[in-house]
């Protein structure tokens, strides 16, 4: 875990421009897919896009996900 890691709050806030409110349409539709509330989604879909991104089973990876 690095230093950067270990200073982040547990709660973050996310703010949406006007343009971008169809934005929460869309994470309803996932959160209603995939069973999870907003928090598990957006957790999801960034070990997701972690995964696309570095590869999956990379050693950078934390095992304490």
């Amino acid at each position: 875990m690095t230093e950067k890691t270990k200073k982040l709050r547990s709660r973050v806030h996310i703010s949406y421009k006007p343009q971008e409110y169809g934005l929460l349409d869309m994470e309803e539709e996932l959160m209603e897919h995939f069973c999870m509330n907003r928090s598990d989604v957006h957790k999801h879909l960034i070990r997701t896009a972690w995964d696309q991104v570095f590869g999956y089973g990379s050693s950078k990876r934390s095992t304490n996900d």
